[in-house]
């Protein structure tokens, strides 16, 4: 894609899909919020502190979503081996001023689909969008952590690819069931976080 122009950024942008993209539909809108506008107005932030929204004409990707103008908001391009999806605002940014954007947002979709395209595979799955896995591992056993990023108790089940041989409670050493699915059935607390060492 070629870069036509550049603006600051506005405060509400809302991207809808042109074409479906893994679980997101053809025409399924997505909003996002900042505070650049009136931080650029009263604050006046250093250059390289303000938000820009790029203008991209391009050239071999393809459109999946534009904004409420009409312009180009996210591309995709493969090239070579690989694969590249391209926001023209800085998404991260708009999702760490969006307040409780964990209820109502989305994006995890967006993320899903191109781990998907790229081939990409985790050895656990976590059917919930507000739990967080982390894995330290070596070639026989894993640490897992499981980390619940809602203010309220949830239920959730991990999925691992491989059925481990073992799963065990890493702070009260208690074993801990599975289905034959490999499935694990976990409750955390909000805000809260459980440890399982997994024995390949």
């Amino acid at each position: 894609a070629e870069v036509e122009n550049f603006t600051i950024a506005p405060q509400e942008i809302t991207v809808e899909f042109q074409k479906n993209f893994g679980t997101i539909g053809k025409g399924q809108k997505l909003t996002y919020r900042s505070d650049t506008w009136s931080y650029f107005q009263s604050h006046h932030k250093p250059e390289n502190e303000r938000q820009y929204l790029t203008y991209l004409q391009p050239t071999t990707a393809q459109i999946l979503a534009v904004d409420q103008f009409g312009h180009p908001a996210i591309l995709f391009n493969e090239t070579g081996g690989g694969k590249v999806l391209t926001f023209v605002f800085g998404i991260e940014y708009f999702l760490s001023n969006m307040l409780h954007v964990y209820l109502e947002d989305e994006t995890y979709k967006i993320y899903q689909t191109l781990a998907d395209l790229c081939e990409l595979k985790s050895p656990v799955y976590c059917d919930h969008p507000f739990v967080e896995l982390g894995i330290f591992g070596t070639n026989d056993k894993m640490l897992l952590f499981v980390i619940n990023h809602e203010r309220m108790p949830l239920d959730t089940t991990l999925r691992f690819e491989k059925l481990p041989s073992k799963v065990t409670d890493f702070i009260n050493g208690q074993s801990v069931s599975l289905t034959s699915q490999g499935q694990v059935q976990v409750h955390l607390e909000k805000n809260g976080v459980k440890v399982f060492e997994v024995v390949k």
